[in-house]
């Protein structure tokens, strides 16, 4: 064990060096006899998902059932780590579905890694979808990073569907969740930008400038129908 201890951590140089880890290991292997155990197998699928070689991954995966009899939720979360890293989001996503169907416990900054990069890639709808039906729930932060993305596209539809998911689940919604949809229903002349509005309010929240500002600027130039009256003075 002390030895492959230590051959897992010169694996872990060629990983960060992007270099030279399948001859490593062969050699290690075949030279000195080291039994990959549950690290080892972890350390090479970071290795291979980092440079986003999917046929390796599924290759070692395969391996680490045989040898460990279970990949690990490391091994997972690892994996998607190195394919959202590569912007390989289908990727990321299918082995995300797997740790649901499996029952593996998906942390919650892989899922939030995720949606941040699924945000910047403009995938943000999609990847949600794909994710909404697995067997977890998606935490609060990466609710806000989903509705964020929305208001940027002023899409209210999809940020609809997202609130609806979170009431669903039980997930709160944070102040940037809120605020994003002020002010995607207040751009898009909806009614409901006063009535989120108001539940920010109930919820104690203090409201930023910019959100006081962006809803009188909206309501003045869409005239948005609505008997509340706020003193923001």
């Amino acid at each position: 064990q002390g030895l492959t201890a230590i051959c897992n951590q010169l694996l872990h140089v060629a990983v960060t060096r992007r270099s030279g880890l399948d001859e490593m290991y062969a050699a290690f292997k075949d030279s000195l006899r080291v039994h990959a155990n549950e690290d080892t197998y972890e350390v090479l699928l970071s290795g291979h998902a980092i440079v986003l070689d999917k046929q390796k991954v599924k290759e070692t995966m395969q391996r680490m059932t045989q040898d460990c009899k279970v990949v690990t939720p490391r091994a997972y979360t690892v994996v998607i780590n190195g394919f959202v890293r590569g912007r390989e989001l289908e990727t990321a996503v299918e082995y995300v579905t797997e740790m649901g169907r499996v029952g593996a416990p998906l942390p919650n900054h892989v899922l939030l890694d995720l949606f941040k990069a699924a945000a910047a890639e403009g995938q943000a709808q999609k990847t949600f979808e794909a994710v909404a039906n697995l067997r977890v729930v998606l935490p609060a932060e990466s609710i806000s990073v989903l509705l964020e993305a929305g208001n940027k596209l002023g899409d209210a539809h999809f940020c609809d569907a997202v609130a609806r998911y979170a009431k669903q689940n039980d997930v709160p919604l944070l102040y940037g969740a809120c605020d994003a949809l002020v002010k995607v229903h207040a751009q898009n002349a909806n009614i409901q930008a006063i009535e989120y509005f108001d539940m920010m309010i109930e919820q104690g929240f203090q409201i930023s400038d910019g959100s006081c500002v962006g809803m009188i600027a909206d309501r003045k130039s869409t005239r948005l129908n609505s008997s509340h009256q706020y003193d923001l003075v």
